[in-house]
Order: structure tokens, then C-alpha cells, then sequence
């Protein structure tokens, strides 16, 4: 009796490990079906003659699309596989376990023997390995399938040619964020941007040439704008960017940053220097406003600007659009030199404080530099000169983007100019910190 009920107890602690083992991966994630084919065959697809029978409309899915879907097919049935084969694994294994337990029940009966019951144990514990290595192997194989489908997902919303989420992914986030608008009032603007005589550069320098552009243009749209800004590809040389939490005014300010931006920004095609200007319409939404409403007011703006005579900023509210003025203050000036730079402690910094950052740019507004981190503290002095001399710059730090690695990273760091350090407000109509350390007057206005 004692060898019974030892054994007894082994196998229900056995058998526990495996039920809370499998009901922990399961509820974690789907086990992998092993190489066996499903015995039911996969349904067939749905031809044109189905879909006349049906009635159903015959739409022209493009080709691209057409072999996402089919992905998509494949990993559904793949997952109806792991099921199967979970099932399968999970009888067998609750089989073989009670056809021991039999024998060992009929072992104890007869004649109680050591061997036996040591052997029966022992082949538990190899079912159960054997078990543990199957799902092991189904665990790696999964994993694999995870990441396949998540390199799908991001396919399917991501423009291959400029890394930019897609128009696809544009609106799906653009219905989500209006639905906050209108249950949390949260501000939200929208501004579409086109790329100006786009045609003409096709024509004189080659499709390819059209392309490199477009991804410095990309390239430009994810520098300047903030992590939860959408930059997407609408189609062609159009861009769209959805700014969440962004009022009309500071929009406007974002689209003419953007515009000056891509002015200043440069790319290379067969030793050939490009460079483009663009025009932009921005909106804000509206309480009654829809997806469709909303884009078609961007639009508007957009094409407002276009026949203007491009590179500007046209907003539409009211019911109208109206021309954005040029604002100095927001125009960004490639600026690559060294500036001292020191964290902000509620007062002015030891100059052992101060270390040297390669700026990138410069405005009336404020600066970008780079660094090897991002910034211990939310504010920073800037050592600036200016026709009276040398001056400390409050800085707030807005923006610290990695455009490294994690292993070598490099953050381009924004920051937005406060006020002069025990000097009162900084004067921004001046623009004398531009001027003098540029070496020239304000830029030339819009067109």
C-alpha cells in the first residue's frame, strides 16, 4: 500500500506540473502545431464566379495587398494548427498517463513489486520530458511566427519608399485621435504638405532622383516633428503630418517650420545637389467635424497655398482661408558649429560646468545641438553672443530624438529659447543671437 500511494502522489504532482504548465503558456500565447498537415483541407479561395453567384461586388485589390492577405491566410491557418495540435498533444499525453496508472493499479493488486512501480515512474517522468521538449521547440517556433507577423503588421502600414506610415495607417490614427476630440475636447490639427514642381525634377534629373528626395523630405519630417506627431505619405509627393494636442496656432508654427526645414535640406543624386521647396495647408478640428471634413479643409488649405504661388503656408478656419505670415522666429538656420552648453540648477553655471555640443541649427527661437545623451535636466543655459557681447540663454529642452543606435546613440536634442539669465525676458524681435553668430539679417520671406 505504501508504494501505491507514493506513487499516487508522484503522479498527481507530476501530472499538476504539467496541467499549470500548459494552462501558463497557453493563456501566454498560442503553442506551435508541429510539421504534421491539418487532416481537414484549407478552404478554397473565392473566385469571380463565387462572388457573381453571391453577388458580391468584384473589387480590383492591388497586387501588393493581394500577397499581404494571403500572408495573412497562411499564419491564421498556421494558428489553427497549433490548436489542433495542442489538443492532440494534451489526449495523448492524459492517455498514456491513465494506461500507467492501470498498470500499476493491477501491479499492486497481484503482487506489489518495487521495479515496477520505479519503472512506471520513470516512464511518466520520460513522457513528460518528451512533453517539455515538444513544447519547447513549438515555444522557439512561435516566437518566430510572432515576429513574421509583426514585420507584416508594419508592412502593411508603412511606405516602403520613405519608412513613413502609410495613408492606411494615417487614418486609423485619425479616427482614433478624433474620438478623443470628442470626448475630451483634446486639440487636434491637421496639415497636408505637397512637394512643389515635383514633375519638373522627375523630368530633368530622373524617377530615381524624385525618390531620393522624397526620402530626405521623410527624413526631415521625423527630425523636426515629435515623437506622437503622425508624419505619413498621403500619396505621391504628398505628405500629411496629424498633430495631436496641437492647437491652430502652434500648427501653424509646426508648418512653417517644416517648410523652412526641407528648404534648407539637401540631397545628393549622381554628385547632383538637390534641393526642393514646399507648400502646406493646416486645419483644426472642429466639434462637428468628421474624418472626411477634416482632410477635405486641410486640402483646401493646401491648394490655396499651391495657387498662391507655392512654397507657403495657407490655414483654413472660419469657413476661409487665409495666407500663415512668415514669422522669423520659427525659421531654422543650418547652423554647424560648437556652442557651451551646461545644465540649468536654479542658477547661473560654474564654467567647469560648460561643455562643447556641435549645434545644427539656430533660430530666434531657440536651437538644436547634439549629444551622446539626452539632458539631465528639463532646462539649459546656451552661452550666446550678440552685438553687445557674450550672454547666458535660459533654454527649455522640448525635443530628444536618438538618431543613432542604442549601442553608439546620438541624440539631436531641441530647445526653446526662455529669456536672458538675470537679465529679464529674452528679445526675440531683435534676433540679434541669430544675426550675429549667422553672420547675416533675416532670411528672405515667403514667396
Amino acid at each position: 500500500m505504501f508504494w501505491l500511494l507514493a506513487f499516487t502522489l508522484i503522479n498527481l504532482a507530476l501530472t499538476s506540473s504539467i496541467i499549470v504548465v500548459l494552462a501558463r503558456r497557453s493563456a501566454a500565447a498560442p503553442v506551435i502545431a508541429p510539421t504534421t498537415t491539418p487532416t481537414t483541407s484549407p478552404p478554397s479561395p473565392l473566385t469571380p464566379a463565387d462572388a457573381a453567384a453571391l453577388e458580391l461586388p468584384q473589387v480590383k485589390v492591388p497586387a501588393e495587398a493581394c500577397a499581404h492577405m494571403n500572408q495573412m491566410v497562411d499564419i491564421g491557418r498556421f494558428f489553427q494548427q497549433i490548436l489542433t495540435s495542442v489538443d492532440r498533444q494534451v489526449a495523448d499525453h492524459s492517455q498514456r498517463i491513465s494506461v500507467i496508472n492501470r498498470e500499476i493499479e493491477a501491479t499492486t493488486e497481484t503482487s506489489p513489486d518495487q521495479q515496477a512501480i520505479l519503472a512506471a515512474v520513470a516512464q511518466i517522468m520520460s513522457i513528460n520530458n518528451n512533453l517539455t521538449t515538444e513544447l519547447g521547440a513549438a515555444r522557439a517556433e512561435l516566437k518566430k511566427q510572432r515576429q513574421e507577423l509583426k514585420n507584416l503588421v508594419s508592412e502593411v502600414r508603412t511606405d516602403p519608399l520613405t519608412g513613413l506610415a502609410n495613408r492606411r495607417s494615417l487614418d486609423e490614427d485619425l479616427v482614433r485621435r478624433l474620438d478623443e476630440w470628442r470626448r475630451n475636447q483634446t486639440p487636434l490639427s491637421l496639415l497636408f504638405l505637397d512637394v512643389d514642381h515635383f514633375k519638373q525634377l522627375n523630368d530633368e534629373h530622373g524617377h530615381q532622383a524624385g525618390d531620393v528626395m522624397l526620402q530626405e523630405v521623410a527624413r526631415v519630417l521625423e527630425v523636426d516633428l515629435r515623437d506622437m506627431d503622425l508624419a505619413a505619405r498621403y500619396g505621391g509627393e504628398e505628405f500629411a503630418v496629424l498633430l495631436p494636442d496641437t492647437v491652430l496656432e502652434d500648427a501653424e508654427q509646426v508648418a512653417e517650420r517644416l517648410r523652412l526645414a526641407i528648404a534648407m535640406a539637401s540631397a545628393t543624386h549622381q554628385t547632383k545637389k538637390l534641393q526642393v521647396t514646399t507648400s502646406l495647408g493646416v486645419t483644426t478640428a472642429q466639434p462637428d467635424d468628421s474624418q472626411q471634413s477634416l482632410i477635405q479643409r486641410a486640402d483646401a488649405a493646401l491648394y490655396a497655398a499651391k495657387n498662391a504661388g507655392r512654397n507657403c503656408t495657407f490655414r483654413h478656419t472660419d469657413g476661409k482661408v487665409s495666407k500663415v505670415n512668415y514669422k522669423a522666429s520659427v525659421a531654422r538656420h543650418r547652423f554647424m558649429k560648437q556652442v557651451a552648453i551646461a545644465p540649468y540648477r536654479n542658477q547661473i553655471p560654474h564654467e567647469d560646468d560648460f561643455q562643447h555640443y556641435d549645434c545644427r541649427d539656430l533660430s530666434a527661437g531657440g536651437l538644436s545641438f547634439v549629444a551622446n545623451k539626452a539632458p539631465a535636466t528639463g532646462m539649459v543655459v546656451v552661452e550666446m553672443e550678440d552685438r553687445t557681447g557674450a550672454h547666458f540663454v535660459l533654454a527649455r529642452v522640448v525635443s530628444a530624438k536618438n538618431e543613432g543606435t542604442n549601442e553608439e546613440p546620438s541624440y539631436r536634442i531641441g530647445c526653446s529659447f526662455q529669456g536672458r539669465l538675470g537679465d529679464g525676458k529674452l528679445d526675440m524681435g531683435g534676433e540679434s543671437f541669430v544675426e550675429t553668430a549667422l553672420g547675416a539679417t533675416r532670411p528672405e520671406k515667403c514667396v
